[in-house]
């Protein structure tokens, strides 16, 4: 066999990746460059006993050969499409993690496959593909056959067992080091191994055990409501100063209410993504912090159920069978869970249906009640997360770019919280009613060469808007506290502290206890203009460290590992509130000591940091 052909298929693939990688790929080390050695050889060890398989030899019938040749094309070129069009979404190459979340939530990661494949991409892709089949047609064409050629199979069946289990074991640790095919073939099987042994890329939801809650004696004196949207950044609603108008209802409300509403402007979420922020946010229980403790806390709706005469409930656009949601929220004090797959609704976007189909279910809650009791409820919200998909009436801004589809998605869902407010005022309940609106994470627009959220903590990922409508009564015994706290940082972790506080459930000493113990705080009395905030995306029993963003007035300290090298950046928002210019390098190790000393305050951080094999204090 005339070896040297069968190498041209992986030299053109190998090209095509350090081209298009090239600015990662340059700041690699010799130990990343020997793991991307290996991954090459290993494929060509793969070519040639594919071709001694393929070789035409007599009694190999013309349909076998030319079937193994076109699967060995087309596998080759799904496996490109994956590894490229996560490449050009994240910016990385798709991780263990990223093929343990494939395995959660399918539908959502193919979404976000097909939104890279632009026209352009897809003839490079069905061009490469191409390409290979030719090479190998030619490769193969020209085989010779004989004995002597048995010790190149024997030598590529022998690099196969040797580097099998090194490139398996050493997929997680690679930071993306290797060819896409090898990448894709061992994270994907990493990933499966991990769940398989029920731990590791990952992580699942529980059924908690959660702590039981010292019943009160009178009904709850007021109504309950929280909004949580998806994936809704802060700038670009309206009234956070946004230049188009996609708030209009909501506008509306806080014009008619302005002593009754608190809009938290410089809200910040505890991580990038809904896995992680959605459980962290109902329970005050920080995603960094140990996972035991996550399902040991009581959820949001279980503080108001301590009062008699109280209806609960949780309603979600949202799909809950991804990352184990059903069950996490299941609790014997929770009246009422509604969500996509349950709801028999066809999905609307990638993860879920039409918000507007909650609205029947919240009318048919508000009915039901009797005029004594209270409801303490949950909305979560999916339509602002894409594919940004909207009605045809509510395509306000028309065109192609992903912008235009996510503020027609914005001002959509700004109509049907107005259909919301609308119902309360109806059923008579507005006026008594506590409603707290916030998100889980933002979205990023290439601001940062990134779109979407999940692996980046720039200000368009994080900064996600908050505000709270409070009954006069409660105004009038709180409003200073939060109207000073309407400027400073604050944090969706503030939510559960906060309406614990506001519900008067801080008088018993063993709620008292929960709430004093959670990272997050209440926003009824001032918090330190200095505060620190973390966003991270992982924790200690996940084994997810992704980097971090450390908030402390208006600086941004970011951590992130890339191509196996700790890259750290500093901004600071006053003067650079698009966070254009990085302030690291002009002191880097005064920098890396103030972040250092930062950091004592979230010893679980550096834990993780050291589990991962990563240095996020070290600076350089």
């Amino acid at each position: 066999m005339r070896a040297w052909l069968w190498t041209l298929p992986a030299i053109l693939v190998a090209a095509l990746d350090l081209a298009l990688r090239w600015e990662h790929v340059r700041r690699w080390g010799w130990p990343e460059l020997a793991f991307y050695a290996a991954s090459i050889v290993y494929v060509l060890a793969w070519a040639w006993l594919v071709g001694r398989a393929l070789r035409p030899r007599p009694g190999l019938r013309p349909w076998l050969f030319w079937t193994g040749l076109a699967a060995l094309a087309s596998l080759s070129a799904f496996m490109l499409v994956v590894h490229f069009s996560h490449y050009f979404y994240f910016g990385i190459q798709p991780t263990v993690v990223a093929f343990g979340y494939l395995f959660q939530e399918t539908l959502e990661t193919l979404t976000i496959v097909a939104d890279q494949l632009t026209p352009g991409t897809q003839l490079i892709l069905l061009g490469v593909a191409v390409a290979m089949f030719g090479l190998w047609r030619v490769a193969v064409s020209r085989a010779v056959d004989g004995r002597r050629r048995l010790g190149g199979a024997w030598l590529a069946l022998g690099l196969l067992v040797l580097l099998t289990p090194a490139l398996h074991n050493n997929v997680a640790m690679s930071q993306g080091n290797f060819m896409p095919s090898v990448n894709f073939i061992f994270s994907a099987s990493k990933a499966a191994e991990f769940r398989l042994r029920g731990e590791g890329a990952f992580r699942r939801l529980q059924v908690g055990n959660r702590i039981a809650l010292p019943a009160q004696p009178a009904p709850m004196p007021y109504n309950l409501l929280v909004i949580v949207a998806e994936s809704l950044r802060a700038t670009n609603l309206g009234y956070m100063g946004y230049g188009r108008d996609t708030s209009p209802r909501e506008d509306a409300f806080f014009a008619g209410r302005p002593e009754q509403v608190f809009i938290f402007r410089q809200c910040y979420s505890n991580s990038t993504t809904t896995s992680e922020s959605v459980p962290s946010l109902t329970t005050g229980v920080h995603p960094i912090e140990d996972y035991r403790r996550l399902h040991r806390m009581p959820l949001l709706f279980e503080y108001p159920a301590a009062f008699p005469e109280t209806v609960t409930f949780l309603l979600a656009a949202h799909a809950y069978d991804v990352a184990n949601y059903r069950l996490f929220f299941q609790s014997r004090h929770l009246d009422r869970l509604y969500f996509q797959e349950m709801s028999g609704h066809p999905m609307f976007n990638s993860i879920g249906m039409d918000d507007a189909l909650l609205l029947p279910e919240l009318r048919d809650v508000l009915g039901r009640m009797t005029p004594t009791q209270r409801f303490a409820g949950i909305l979560h919200l999916n339509g602002t997360h894409h594919p940004y998909r909207v009605p045809p009436a509510f395509e306000r801004w028309r065109g192609e770019p992903l912008l235009n589809a996510y503020d027609n998605a914005i001002a959509y869902e700004d109509h049907l919280l107005g259909q919301v407010l609308d119902l309360l005022r109806a059923a008579g309940r507005l006026d008594n009613t506590i409603v707290f609106f916030t998100s889980d994470h933002g979205e990023g627009f290439g601001e940062h060469g990134i779109n979407g959220h999940r692996r980046t903590f720039y200000e368009e990922i994080i900064h996600v808007p908050c505000w709270l409508h409070l009954p006069r009564e409660l105004v009038a015994a709180h409003g200073e506290g939060l109207r000073v706290n309407t400027e400073r940082n604050v944090s969706n972790l503030d939510l559960v502290p906060t309406l614990v506080d506001l519900l008067g459930l801080n008088a018993e000493p063993a709620v008292r206890a929960l709430t004093e113990g959670m990272w997050g705080q209440s926003l009824l009395r001032p918090v330190d203009a200095q505060r620190l905030i973390l966003g991270q995306n992982g924790d200690v029993t996940s084994h997810l460290f992704e980097g971090f963003v450390l908030l402390r007035g208006p600086q941004r300290f970011l951590y992130h590992s890339e191509g196996g090298h700790d890259r750290f950046g500093l901004y600071d928002l006053r003067d650079d509130p698009q966070q254009r210019r990085d302030l690291w390098p002009d002191n880097p190790t005064g920098h890396a000591r103030e972040l250092a000393r930062l950091l004592e305050s979230f010893p679980a951080l550096a834990r993780l940091a050291a589990r991962n094999g990563t240095q996020p204090a070290a600076g350089n």
